[in-house]
């Protein structure tokens, strides 16, 4: 085999490897973000859950509130 062409194919050897290093750490910070994706997504969903509870809470106290502040007027108590 020449020198030329022994070159030829380390260069085609290396053009090789380089491209399958490329494809495999494609591959994994394609599933990094996949992992991201679902993470956010489940954060999202918790802090709706906790946004929920909030107003739910606050909305009882408003409630609380409104009839204390009906018996303190009226004089009712319910």
């Amino acid at each position: 085999m020449s020198s030329a062409q022994s070159t030829k194919d380390s260069t085609k050897d290396t053009a090789e490897q380089t491209k399958n290093y490329g494809a495999e750490k494609a591959g994994q910070v394609q599933e990094g973000a996949k992992d991201m994706g679902h993470a956010t997504k489940d954060k999202t969903a918790e802090g709706k859950d906790q946004t929920s509870s909030g107003l739910e809470q606050a909305g009882e106290k408003v409630k609380d509130g409104m009839a204390h502040a009906k018996e303190t007027v009226t004089g009712d108590k319910q």
